[in-house]
């Protein structure tokens, strides 16, 4: 009888553990979930501040008269067009209208107006990147685009960052493929750093 008793005890602490930890689990992945997507956005955060410091580099240029406007608009997009991290991700560069500026993946949309490009899920991806910087000067912006090598979007959402210069009406974006996880796209968001003019 005692044995038994006490073999209850030890069942019912240990069943009342178990319970616990299952109980737990959800949130401590929730948790890790999003500190990984906490992470993977400040990274690509860091990131296009390079690409923001390029162009702001560039328009020093400028301003002090060392390089045509020409000149330094090459030269920026340049160098933003050749920068990738992760080994796939890159840079493009819209104007606020939104108009493609350069896009080293999709260079047949350099040029082109993107206001009614929307994703397969129906998001006026361009117009939100902008509308997103217009109204809150930062943020994430989710929507679906193929990754390089694919045609269509694939299973991810992804988001990117924006870096505003004042004075020039572009938007530095990065590509940034939330790939450990799968999202809806009303899970991410779109940043943008504006400078003082």
């Amino acid at each position: 009888m005692i044995f038994s008793r006490i073999s209850f005890k030890l069942v019912l602490i240990v069943g009342i553990s178990l319970l616990g930890m299952i109980a737990l689990a959800p949130i401590a992945l929730s948790t890790l979930r999003s500190q990984m997507i906490a992470d993977r956005q400040a990274k690509t955060q860091h990131m296009v501040d390079v690409g923001y410091g390029i162009l702001a580099h560039y328009q020093k240029l400028e301003s002090d008269g060392k390089l045509s406007r020409e000149q330094a608009q090459a030269g920026a997009m340049a160098e933003i067009k050749s920068l990738r991290y992760d080994k796939v991700e890159y840079f493009w560069i819209n104007d606020m209208t939104p108009r493609m500026v350069m896009h080293p993946i999709k260079p047949e949309l350099d040029g082109k107006d993107l206001s009614a490009m929307k994703d397969p899920a129906g998001n006026a991806l361009f117009v939100g990147f902008v509308d997103v910087v217009k109204k809150q000067g930062a943020g994430f912006y989710g929507y679906l685009w193929p990754k390089p090598g694919f045609d269509q979007p694939v299973d991810d959402t992804e988001a990117s960052v924006a870096a505003r210069l004042s004075g020039v009406q572009l938007a530095v974006q990065a590509l940034l493929a939330k790939r450990p996880h799968r999202h809806s796209s009303k899970e991410a968001s779109h940043l943008t750093r504006p400078t003082a003019g």
